[in-house]
């Protein structure tokens, strides 16, 4: 059975099978609008790594992708922290997690870069 037959088939929740969703309407069948969205979708995300994992778990027959929050840091960041980043963390603009190391740099730094 094909990943499409089975979530569509998994989409109607009633006790018998009906052949087109059209009949499983008329019959009070319940539809389960998440089932639908993945068997209608090509592409399939989580919005944080955790979120794609639970997702996984969840529908272990469906590719579920992940990007972890989303946050573009070099939209949001003030131009003195950029100019900071760029000294101190060089892999800033182009790998979020590098970002953890901003912890590890000197106070006085980040106290002079966040008051201009």
């Amino acid at each position: 059975m094909s990943q499409f037959v089975f979530l569509y088939r998994n989409t109607l929740q009633a006790e018998q099978d009906f052949p087109d969703m059209q009949e499983a309407a008329r019959a009070g069948a319940s539809l389960n609008m998440t089932y639908l969205a993945l068997s209608l979708s090509t592409y399939v995300n989580g919005v944080a790594k955790l979120h794609g994992e639970t997702s996984r778990k969840m529908f272990p027959q469906v590719p579920v992708e992940s990007i972890t929050n989303g946050v573009h840091a070099v939209t949001w960041t003030s131009p003195a922290f950029k100019e900071l980043f760029d000294r101190c963390i060089s892999s800033w603009r182009e790998d979020n997690y590098s970002l953890r190391s901003a912890l590890g740099l000197p106070p006085a730094q980040r106290l002079t870069a966040g008051t201009l």
